[in-house]
């Protein structure tokens, strides 16, 4: 006989809920990644939809498009069943299910969200259809009549351990701090092709003045730009890359663009290789934070890799990185969304795939 944790009045079993990698999560397992669920978690409470299929209340989510990551499975059917619309989603775990008549096996994504209370509230705003008839706040505390006994089960296990998670930029900056050296090692320095013609550009915008450096890695762009006349401020989130700098005589700082003080009236910034591991609602938000922190008239360089959805990749560390790939109209519309005006947007093709180089101004 088959143990589980969980069993609905169709016949479905929760198999276990398990902590995984991210990263692997389409790796080295039998059963298929078919779905994503999301918890959403406001004041106490957490969100339920009533599937009108199977006739009870439980965790929004469903089935992967396909090539499409869970993370971004589950970003588009939150926003498809809610309306709620955000990429703020903690990866917690996988939930594995054998199902009826045939005792197929399947796994599910599981990721998690809290939304502000002062946010607007998603319920009394929906509109039904077809697949969801409805959505309501739950706690958990509180009777379970309707609520389907896989999803109470689930929610139950997550929120007994609501620290156990990490989000693809703290994985990417922990990779990143472990292979540093590796990272100089197999990476190109600046002063050959198409990003040196690129680095020339934009110092030439400058003109004479102050960069701040947002993600400098090794620090050969800064070294570049200092070459050119340029004073630049370099700056990493990884404390491994700025103890690099430091050791090699260089003023380097921990900096998170997302929320350290950028300082400000910068006469450019320059992010080289960086804001592709920030998902599209930080993306947005960063862009304004640097729009804020440079002065009328300064540049903005940045390049991004070129490209549909998101993906891991252990490429070049071997340890996992998460991207997020940019065509050049939804950048451009952020861009100006962001008070930003495009100079220009080259393509240029590397080793690593099509890259997407953009140089703008406040």
């Amino acid at each position: 006989m088959t143990s589980y944790l969980a069993r609905n009045e169709l016949g479905y079993l929760l198999l276990s809920f398990d902590p995984a990698q991210e990263h692997r999560l389409d790796h080295d397992h039998d059963a298929p990644l078919k779905a994503s669920f999301v918890l959403v978690e406001r004041a106490g409470q957490v969100l339920l939809v009533f599937d009108n299929w199977r006739k009870h209340w439980e965790l929004p989510g469903g089935g992967r498009d396909y090539g499409e990551s869970p993370r971004s499975a589950a970003v588009r059917e939150l926003a498809e069943e809610t309306g709620v619309q955000t990429e703020e989603l903690i990866f917690v775990g996988v939930s594995s299910y054998e199902s009826p008549p045939d005792g197929l096996h399947e796994r599910v994504a599981v990721y998690r969200t809290v939304l502000d209370p002062d946010r607007p509230d998603p319920v009394p705003v929906f509109q039904p259809d077809k697949e969801i008839g409805g959505i309501r706040w739950w706690d958990p505390s509180c009777s379970r009549e309707g609520v389907d006994p896989l999803d109470a089960m689930i929610i139950d296990l997550v929120l007994a351990d609501p620290g156990a998670a990490s989000t693809p930029l703290d994985v990417t900056r922990d990779s990143y701090q472990t292979a540093a050296d590796l990272y100089a090692q197999r990476s190109r320095r600046s002063g050959i092709g198409k990003l040196s013609e690129f680095l020339d550009r934009f110092a030439a915008l400058v003109g004479e003045g102050r960069v701040l450096e947002v993600g400098s890695g090794p620090g050969w762009d800064a070294t570049h730009l200092e070459d050119l006349g340029l004073t630049v401020q370099r700056t990493d989130i990884t404390p491994a890359f700025v103890e690099m700098m430091r050791d090699e005589g260089h003023d380097a700082h921990v900096l998170d663009v997302r929320s350290d003080d950028l300082g400000g009236d910068w006469d450019g910034v320059l992010a080289n290789a960086v804001l592709l591991h920030l998902n599209r609602s930080e993306f947005r938000t960063v862009l304004q934070r640097i729009a804020a922190a440079v002065r009328p008239g300064g540049i903005f360089g940045l390049t991004l890799k070129e490209g549909d959805g998101d993906t891991w990749s252990q490429d070049k560390l071997g340890s996992p990185r998460w991207f997020v790939y940019w065509r050049e109209p939804a950048v451009r519309a952020e861009l100006e969304a962001a008070g930003w005006t495009v100079i220009s947007v080259d393509h240029p093709a590397g080793p690593g795939g099509d890259w997407l180089h953009i140089l703008a101004r406040r």
